[in-house]
């Protein structure tokens, strides 16, 4: 296999970004949506984002600035303003209303209005959830970290409150695949869905290991 070298450091922004987001795939998609002190909505969607942990619960994301005003976005603002958000799981009936809330508004535009996107009250912080999500973090800022020579802030919340719809829940505690239907970001405008889904024994390496002497 012949593999190309590439140094980010003298490469430009955009190269690296085309090779990053188009490696690390499929990317789940975190609808981010916050609150002004004042109340006024926000909601966007980033595929820079997961879980991190389950004792306690936390997740990620990372937040760019806007491009080329290089203004902190309205999402990470209302973070830093408030100390709380709600990362909204996005399945496939509503992709197309996240990737709507994608587009460049001015701060006083509600995306929630603009999508037809629900906001719900939320239990514990005071920023909307997104009713047609099925799954809502209601998330508390622990630390906000600008990345060394990055536009990027990486964005670190406690998960304080989670509502899981119904439906996708099982007996056995799990999360159903099928009934979530959550959808991952690929590259450019490509996504992906989860129903072409396979499993890995956990015998796979004498498995492999036999596969391998009998070459």
């Amino acid at each position: 296999m012949k593999k190309l070298d590439f140094d980010p450091a003298g490469m430009e922004r955009i190269r690296v970004y085309k090779i990053v987001a188009g490696s690390v795939l499929p990317r789940p998609i975190g609808l981010i949506s916050t609150a002004t002190p004042s109340g006024r909505r926000n909601l966007a969607p980033f595929s820079f984002f997961n879980a991190l942990s389950s004792d306690p619960p936390y997740v990620a994301v990372s937040i760019s600035k806007h491009i080329p005003e290089g203004r902190p976005k309205d999402t990470l603002r209302n973070i830093l303003d408030t100390g709380e958000f709600v990362a909204n799981l996005v399945s496939e009936d509503i992709v197309r209303a996240q990737d709507a809330c994608a587009h460049e508004y001015p701060p006083e535009v509600d995306e929630f209005e603009v999508t037809g996107l629900t906001p719900a009250p939320s239990v514990r912080v005071k920023a909307p959830a997104v009713l047609e999500s099925r799954v809502n973090l209601e998330c508390r800022l622990f630390q906000a970290i600008p990345l060394p020579k990055s536009s990027y802030t990486l964005v670190l919340g406690e998960v304080v409150h989670m509502r899981v719809a119904e439906e996708v829940m099982e007996e056995s505690g799990r999360v159903n695949l099928a009934r979530l239907a959550p959808v991952g970001r690929m590259v450019g405008n490509a996504y992906c869905r989860t129903s072409d889904v396979f499993t890995l024994d956990r015998n796979t390496f004498d498995t492999l290991a036999k596969e391998k002497s009998a070459t």
